[in-house]
């Protein structure tokens, strides 16, 4: 749904006397994909809220979590919706204040108040997450569910983003190492390093759980299990486990111990493992010639995603990659178009390193419609400053297939300093009736975002 005749017809339904045809109409606003529409459907949905039909309610509630980013009347009405009287209600309206990352102090007590309600007490406590520091004032409740071993994971997952201000936590987190379920063994090791300094007492813990055999030997069974009903679980796997636990370490102690369990990570049998483990290694600051090696050891990795991954790491450490620019080379000719993209934007973050490869990526760029013509033609503005390189972001933009169109639009958008440049071309592109509904609210995204960073 996309046209202003659709939006009227959902606000007009919004009306209608049978609670079935309203909440047809809500989910209706949730789909509107042009970000021009949200606020008109946020302030219906919130209107929505105060429907005498309770299901009705709950789709709203729901409705306004699909609605990204959170505006503050959206906050406030959520908030209001924690004190309905119909659980499935209050449940959804929690729901959506984690699913929008919403931040606002004010809503810690009314969520605090639902952890006794237990038909909705872990969308609530997952709820005070993304609030952060400022939910510290329910860290002393938390602690009360962690010791009851009530919602160990959701509290864990919540205390996660509190980062130091959940301190006090330490010693019940620590007490809850102790889990079978991986999971949440994970989770609780994961607050505990974003805690950060204050769980150094919980090191040796740590360390300890690392030797639980046991553990390990059914966290394996488990994923076996879930692999042949093709349900894979990242958080159960053993390897993301000792992952975490490396992590913490370093996070709590910057102990050199992390160091190795990390770089043992990089050859897990599990992508996603082998994955994080390439984006720690490169968030810790690591030297260059201690990681490098080992990466380029992963640019064969079978698994596509591990793949990128590991091209986007060696893009991060400058002169380190020179060792690695061979194999970067290699990579722009691989056969997977996502891979070679990744290439293309890894030389682009290397700058003046990646002359050398300036021939390979200006044939790139001169492919017009090609799948990396327009990072390709970014990377040759990063190392060189060649203005005729944004003109071809521009031509793609505008003349461009679909997709290509909309790549140009999301370059545009993430560009620093802001491409103000791009303006009168994305607003005409945005307002061409004869340009596909996704390339005109690409265009029209990217205006937005370039506004905002001015």
């Amino acid at each position: 749904m996309t046209d202003p005749e659709s939006l009227r017809q959902c606000l007009t339904l919004l009306g209608h006397r049978n609670p079935k045809v309203r909440c047809d109409a809500i989910e209706g606003l949730m789909n509107l994909d042009d970000p021009d529409d949200h606020p008109a459907a946020a302030e219906a949905l919130i209107g929505a809220l105060g429907d005498a039909d309770e299901v009705v309610r709950e789709a709203a509630a729901g409705g306004l979590g699909q609605l990204w980013p959170a505006s503050e009347p959206m906050v406030s009405a959520l908030i209001e919706a924690l004190a309905d009287p119909r659980p499935n209600v209050r449940r959804a309206a929690a729901e959506s204040l984690c699913l929008l990352d919403a931040d606002s102090a004010e809503a810690v007590a009314p969520l605090v108040a639902l952890i006794d309600d237990e038909a909705v007490a872990e969308d609530a406590i997952l709820a005070l997450g993304p609030i952060g520091s400022a939910a510290a004032a329910a860290v002393p409740r938390l602690i009360d569910e962690l010791n009851s071993r009530r919602h160990v994971e959701a509290v864990a997952r919540s205390l996660d983003p509190m980062g130091p201000a959940a301190a006090a936590a330490v010693p019940a987190l620590q007490a809850r190492l102790d889990q079978r379920d991986a999971a949440t063994r994970a989770a609780v090791a994961r607050a505990l390093g974003s805690i950060g300094r204050a769980s150094k007492p919980a090191l040796p813990a740590l360390l300890a759980s690392l030797a639980d055999e046991a553990f390990f030997a059914e966290a394996q069974a488990q994923c076996d299990q879930a692999a042949k009903k093709r349900r894979p679980q990242l958080g159960g796997q053993p390897g993301y486990y000792r992952l975490i636990v490396a992590e913490a370490i370093w996070n709590i102690a910057q102990h050199e111990l992390a160091v190795p369990m990390l770089v043992d990570a990089l050859r897990d049998t599990v992508a996603d493992v082998r994955g994080r483990a390439v984006r720690a290694l490169r968030e810790i600051g690591l030297p260059a010639s201690s990681v490098v090696a080992e990466l380029m050891r992963l640019m064969d990795d079978p698994d596509v995603l591990a793949r990128i991954t590991v091209i986007g790491a060696l893009g991060s450490f400058g002169a380190g990659a020179i060792p690695a620019l061979p194999a970067l080379a290699k990579a722009l000719g691989d056969e997977n178009a996502d891979t070679r993209r990744a290439a293309v934007r890894a030389f682009g973050a290397l700058g003046a390193l990646a002359q050398p490869v300036l021939p390979i990526l200006r044939e790139l760029m001169d492919i017009r419609g090609g799948p990396v013509c327009v990072p390709a033609a970014l990377a040759v503005f990063e190392i060189t400053g060649e203005t005729s390189a944004m003109e071809t972001i521009i031509a793609a933009l505008r003349d461009g297939g679909p997709k290509t169109a909309m790549q140009a639009a999301g370059t545009l958008s993430d560009m620093e300093p802001a491409a103000d440049w791009a303006l009168d071309a994305l607003t005409s592109v945005a307002a061409d009736p004869l340009k596909q509904p996704d390339v005109r609210r690409a265009a029209k995204r990217a205006i937005r975002d370039i506004r905002q960073a001015r």
